[in-house]
């Protein structure tokens, strides 16, 4: 595995199991936490860059999730390759309760 594929993972893991502490839980239902996966969909070829991440993160979290008993659904956002589009989808998911 890359080193840098490896620290992106790490990250990723990390912003997960942070917000699994601030999960809601929806009436009599499981715990359920909503993540951000910010992805440039405007680049050449995306689909073969950007697939490949999200589905591996989503699996990831799936199944580090099911364990706890939290139902993980990983949301999609494209920035478009824009800054700040990224800056006002980040501020967006930061206002997300």
């Amino acid at each position: 595995m890359l080193p840098g594929l490896r620290t992106s993972i790490a990250c990723a893991l990390a912003v997960t199991l942070t917000a699994v502490a601030s999960c809601t839980t929806p009436g009599d239902g499981e715990p359920t936490v909503r993540i951000a996966f910010l992805q440039d969909l405007s680049v050449p070829d995306h689909v073969d860059l950007v697939s490949p991440s999200f589905l591996a993160f989503d699996m990831m979290v799936q199944r580090r999730l099911e364990d706890r008993g939290v139902v993980g659904e990983v949301v999609q956002f494209d920035t478009a390759g824009d800054e700040t589009t990224a800056i006002e989808i980040a501020e967006q998911v930061a206002a997300d309760p």
